[in-house]
């Protein structure tokens, strides 16, 4: 529609329409789409005015880089405490699908190294024909990182005994002191999935105290 200098409507009938309202209005809804724009982007890295289409590109794919490290951590958190729960519950067929292919284990029994899976899956059928107690493991403090599909992560495993032998031999069952051990891993994905690519299993606690040593 034309506007004649009066701000008039050249057309009749047609309301009239001021020119300093239109251009009001204009710049109230140039600075809402401002404000919109300043709300969706970033400083840039020089901590002023607007990023680049470039550098939010950047931005979001380290956000992305780290959200995935995250939910990769997670995964071989969950991965762990299912290990430890498979111990726990005598499944041990289930402890060995837990590795990679090419894994190494060394020190779940002492002095001793498996590997590859085939090794790990002989040595729990050995675990399965004389078990530890069952139930009792607690598995805490873990810190871990990820880079791409491997990581690298330790714990520590506390496992609560109940069964112990008197001085004349007789069994008996109540909570008591624990053990606690280390594990120090490498994880690698494999087909979609966390697995351990290394476990070593040490025991560096406890350590003598001069303080209740016998002098």
């Amino acid at each position: 529609m034309c506007y004649n200098i009066h701000g008039k409507a050249s057309r009749r009938n047609q309301p009239a329409y001021r020119v300093d309202v239109y251009l009001n209005q204009l710049n109230t809804l140039s600075r809402s789409a401002g404000l919109a724009l300043r709300v969706l982007t970033w400083e840039n890295d020089e901590g002023g005015g607007f990023m680049t289409l470039a550098e939010m590109e950047k931005k979001m794919k380290a956000m992305e880089k780290r959200l995935q490290a995250m939910e990769d951590a997670e995964e071989i958190r969950k991965l762990h405490t299912d290990y430890i729960y498979c111990l726990s519950n005598w499944e041990f067929e289930k402890m060995a699908d837990c590795f990679a292919e090419d894994a190494v284990e060394e020190g779940i029994y002492p002095n001793e190294q498996h590997k590859g899976k085939a090794a790990i899956k002989k040595m729990f059928e050995k675990m399965a024909a004389d078990p530890p107690q069952k139930g009792g493991h607690m598995l805490i403090q873990p810190v871990i990182s990820v880079d791409g599909d491997k990581g690298e992560g330790h714990w520590i495993m506390y496992r609560l005994n109940y069964y112990f032998k008197g001085p004349s031999g007789q069994v008996i069952n109540m909570f008591g002191p624990s053990i606690q051990r280390r594990y120090d891993c490498e994880y690698v994905k494999e087909n979609g999935a966390w697995k351990f690519k290394r476990l070593k299993f040490t025991a560096p606690w406890p350590e003598p105290d001069p303080r209740y040593e016998k002098v």
